[in-house]
């Protein structure tokens, strides 16, 4: 992490403006990048954090009455910039309370990542993106 760069972690939170938890605007420009889907009854947040030789990719998922999920099978389809895809498992850390996958490339550019999700058999897609 470069050294003029801060980061909030999930032990000490440093939010503002009114607080919905959604930076993606403004973290945009240190290499966070916070999104959110809606599929179906689903909400599933991504987040991207890069690193020095690798992007950690963090994604929670929640359901009906914004229900945490943490027994869904994810997979991830990373496209990396030059047109290779990589595809990633992301299992659930309970640690972390979140899925995670750690994508070890440090190309330069766009990255197009379709989510795959199997919650109980029922199976849907998301699409994000980030920028290197």
């Amino acid at each position: 992490v470069p050294k003029t760069e801060t980061i909030a972690t999930k032990d000490d939170k440093k939010h503002t403006e009114g607080d919905g938890d959604d930076h993606s605007s403004k973290d945009k420009k240190d290499g966070h990048d916070g999104q959110v889907v809606q599929s179906g009854k689903y909400h599933i947040e991504f987040k991207s954090h890069l690193e020095k030789d690798s992007t950690h990719l963090d994604i929670k998922l929640h359901g009906e009455k914004d229900k945490e999920i943490t027994d869904a099978k994810l997979t991830a389809q990373v496209q990396v910039p030059g047109g290779s895809s990589q595809t990633l498992a992301v299992p659930y850390s309970a640690e972390e309370k979140q899925y995670v996958a750690k994508l070890l490339t440090t190309a330069k550019g766009d990255y197009q990542v379709v989510l795959q999700a199997d919650v109980n058999g029922e199976k849907f897609n998301s699409r994000f993106s980030f920028k290197r």
